[in-house]
This record gives structure tokens, C-alpha cells and sequence, in this order.
């Protein structure tokens, strides 16, 4: 019998619909992390491979502002919407958007 994915892998690793981690049984992602964190260190992963692991994950905390086909801050984009009346702007994130690119 081949290993699958039931065979008790954790949950954590499994790949949802949306593309994101199966975050059953935690309360965000920031409680998933710390959890396999803390399975690693019982797995003896080296403190040091750990804490590079992390430091290269943290480097994704860009302040770079949130953008989409049409804004290139959503953010403002959001609170100007907002300043008019309406619950937020309309963004687009389809890469084949023929009203964003045209055809």
C-alpha cells in the first residue's frame, strides 16, 4: 500500500482548494506556524536551519502597497471608494482580464 494523503500526514500540509494551507484545527495561520515550528524542534531540525527558514519566510514582509490590474494601491484605492459612499473599489486580478488588458 503507497503512502497517500490520508495515511496521517498532518493536516497543516495539505494544500486547500484556494491554494492556501488547511488551517483546520488552528486559529490563523500565525497558529499553524508556531505549530510547525514546534514539530520541527521535536523532529530535532536544527535550531539554526530553523531560524534561517524563518528569516527567509520574514523576508516576505514587504511594505510594498497591495496592487491589482487596475490600482496600484489598493489600499487607497479601498479608502478613496469608501470616502464616496461605497463599500470599496472593484479590483481585478485575473492575468487573462480582457477589460483590464483588452484583447
Amino acid at each position: 500500500m503507497s503512502a497517500g494523503m490520508h495515511d496521517g500526514v498532518s493536516k497543516l500540509w495539505v494544500m486547500n482548494r484556494d491554494g492556501g494551507l488547511d488551517l483546520s484545527g488552528f486559529q490563523d495561520e500565525v497558529e499553524a506556524i508556531d505549530h510547525l515550528v514546534r514539530v520541527a524542534l521535536l523532529k530535532k531540525i536544527p535550531k539554526e536551519r530553523i531560524q534561517e527558514a524563518v528569516a527567509k519566510a520574514l523576508k516576505h514582509l514587504d511594505p510594498r502597497p497591495r496592487e491589482c490590474n487596475r490600482h496600484k494601491d489598493c489600499d487607497v484605492a479601498d479608502a478613496q471608494a469608501k470616502e464616496k459612499g461605497h463599500a470599496g473599489a472593484d479590483h481585478c486580478h485575473d492575468e487573462c482580464c480582457e477589460e483590464c488588458f483588452g484583447n
